[in-house]
């Protein structure tokens, strides 16, 4: 048999969920399950029950943001590639594991993103290049119910990509974040002291006006 693993998209997926599990657990919380499944199912089934149907409008649009949004995936897998090897050669960064792992798991998330934005892209391009002949109102229902449950499921996902991204940039650069707390309290503390001082000098020049 010929050996077809290079199309595979299997050790994409099973990495994605894998790190979605907690640490130390070997399955994912029942709480993730229900925002990345049943959320997706539900609005889904609010689509079919309200008989909502995809027009052509829409369908454009969401092939333009679906294939923009893959794009924006893989830019930022190879952005987090080249940070990886950054990590790898720093002997400070080196020390961090928690940072190589979360690195590594949006990286993996990035291209889980942006494999379904393209099967979204293609789904769309392919609706709409198909005759009417070949889209009878029930296979357009069915069609737009799957859209549905694939870009809730896609907007959920990326924004654990977001997620993930904030927590590789604070892990490198969460020094910046205490300076900045420390120089707001500074200020408030600043400011604090001028209105005091300010109150304590108006507070005699009005008593010397009674007099």
């Amino acid at each position: 048999m010929p050996d077809l693993s290079r199309f595979s998209l299997k050790p994409i997926l099973v990495k994605h969920f894998e790190a979605l599990r907690p640490s130390g657990s070997a399955k994912i919380t029942l709480s993730s399950k229900f925002v990345l499944f049943v959320v997706p199912l539900v609005f889904s089934g609010l689509g079919v029950a309200l008989g909502y149907k995809l027009d052509r409008g829409g369908a454009t649009a969401l092939l333009t943001a679906t294939g923009l949004l893959a794009g924006a995936m893989v830019t930022g897998f190879i952005f987090l590639a080249n940070l990886r090897i950054k990590i790898s050669e720093s002997e400070q960064l080196k020390l961090k594991r928690k940072m190589s792992l979360l690195t590594s798991e949006t990286a993996v998330a990035c291209l889980y993103c942006a494999g379904l934005a393209l099967g979204i892209a293609v789904t769309l391009a392919a609706s709409l290049a198909a005759p009417r002949a070949l889209r009878p109102d029930w296979a357009h229902l069915v069609v737009t119910a799957l859209l549905v449950f694939a870009l809730v499921h896609l907007s959920v996902n990326f924004l654990t990509v977001l997620r993930r991204l904030f927590g590789v940039y604070y892990d490198v650069f969460k020094s910046d974040f205490v300076k900045l707390a420390d120089v707001n309290g500074t200020i408030g503390e600043a400011e604090g002291v001028l209105s005091t001082t300010k109150t304590t000098r108006t507070v005699p020049m009005q008593r010397q006006g009674e007099g």
